[in-house]
């Protein structure tokens, strides 16, 4: 094996304090590498099949058995999703029911393949420099890639995992990338797909130029990729509530990675600016990203045939489709700007009022039309509208009166009399 220098010189990878008289040389890497251009690290995994459609998404529940995912993407509307595919809070999970893996091939028939993406357990460190924690690890990641191939699932994606321990950053990629190698020669077809990270503490990812290492030290590269995740991309440094800062990310994917080894994204908003480091996700509009962030991701074609899978805070279903469709409406849209609506009413209202018609109106933001919830106003115009053409009506065609009897008169007005002497005592 390579020295972690030979490494470093021929991927552009540069200790940050080369002149360092620690005598121990810290292994982080450059947030700019020292290399212009990078040779290509080859033709990647196979292509997706091509429609130049977007296809939106969000992570789906698998309670009650695998094969109920179909039946909750399609509640929220969603045309990729993702979902775990055992317990990711536990090492040891039960294997799929033969029914359940029936039920699950028989519904994914009416579904692309490619555009499911499962995520990996939060548990997983095949990185780790911890022997003990390593082989969980690495037990758990063949584990997952098999109930992939059981499924018939061509992709599976998960957090590279960390240096802790003492290990340089480089050796940390190269154990994730023998951890990819081995779980291959156990599990044949399932491609790996690595996370980007936001460069928080110890993580590996947040930087590309970890995940070009990795991929260049997997034997078989037609079998890994990669996903992006937006949030994590702007708490790593690319603002993408700005256009420089969305073209900065994109030029440096394709420079030090490149576009055909991309396999999904994950769409979220940030509750932190740009460069905080900090992995927290915020509701698609309402974080720093911003609308017109979102509109340039949902509008790049880069990004076409793949998941778009929302992994913001919402708690219900009800929130997710209402991102999807809200996503969906952003897609060639020539105008993205939200502006609250006119309020009437006294000067002192309520900060936490306009707060809410501030959100109700982001929601509606760009929604295709028929989607779009009827308002008060537009049912006054109605009505109006209506009365306007009875009146013209009774103008044109007037309704004969019948005359009426003066015994009928006569007892309606002793009946009014009645009413008002009674009122009146």
């Amino acid at each position: 094996m390579m020295s972690n220098k030979s490494v470093k010189r021929r991927e552009g990878l540069k200790p940050a304090n080369d002149s360092s008289t620690s005598g121990k040389e810290k292994d982080t890497f450059m947030a700019l590498p020292a290399l212009a251009t990078y040779p290509s690290l080859g033709p990647g995994p196979s292509a997706v099949p091509k429609t130049g459609r977007k296809y939106v998404g969000a992570h789906i529940s698998a309670a009650g058995g695998i094969h109920n995912v179909f039946n909750n993407a399609r509640a929220i509307n969603a045309k990729s999703f993702a979902m775990f595919m055992r317990s990711q809070r536990q090492w040891i999970a039960k294997p799929f029911t033969d029914d359940h893996v029936v039920r699950y091939k028989e519904q994914s028939k009416s579904f692309a393949s490619h555009l499911i993406l499962p995520h990996g357990s939060y548990l997983m460190n095949v990185g780790s420099s911890k022997p003990d924690l390593l082989q969980k690890s690495r037990d758990l990641l063949v584990e997952e890639l098999g109930r992939c191939h059981q499924l018939g699932i061509p992709h599976f994606n998960f957090h590279p995992g960390s240096c802790v321990g003492g290990s340089s950053r480089a050796d940390c990629c190269r154990t994730i990338a023998e951890s990819i190698n081995i779980a291959h020669s156990k599990v044949p077809d399932v491609i790996v797909v690595l996370e980007n990270m936001c460069k928080q503490g110890n993580t590996i990812g947040g930087d590309f130029h970890e995940l070009r290492l990795i991929i260049e030290l997997v034997d078989d590269r037609t079998r890994v990729g990669v996903c992006l995740d937006t949030c994590h991309a702007h708490n790593a440094g690319y603002d993408l509530s700005t256009e420089d800062g969305f073209n900065s990310m994109i030029s440096d994917f394709e420079k030090i990675i490149g576009f055909q080894f991309l396999r999904g994204l994950h769409i979220n908003d940030s509750k932190n600016e740009a460069g905080a480091h900090v992995d927290r996700h915020e509701c698609i509009g309402k974080g720093h990203i911003g609308i017109e962030g979102m509109k340039r991701i949902m509008n790049c074609d880069l990004f076409n045939d793949l998941p778009l899978v929302l992994e913001t805070p919402y708690t219900d279903d009800a929130g997710y489709a209402k991102e999807i469709l809200m996503l969906e409406g952003l897609i060639n849209s020539n105008n993205c700007e939200v502006k609250p609506t006119a309020v009437k009413g006294k000067r002192g209202r309520k900060k936490k009022e306009v707060q809410k018609v501030k959100e109700e109106n982001l929601m509606e933001v760009n929604v295709p039309k028929g989607k779009r919830k009827r308002s008060s106003i537009d049912e006054t115009k109605e009505l109006r509208q209506k009365k306007s053409e009875s009146c013209e009506n009774n103008a044109k065609n007037p309704v004969k009166q019948e005359p009426v009897e003066v015994s009928e008169a006569k007892s309606t007005a002793q009946r009014g009399k009645k009413r008002k002497f009674t009122k009146a005592n």
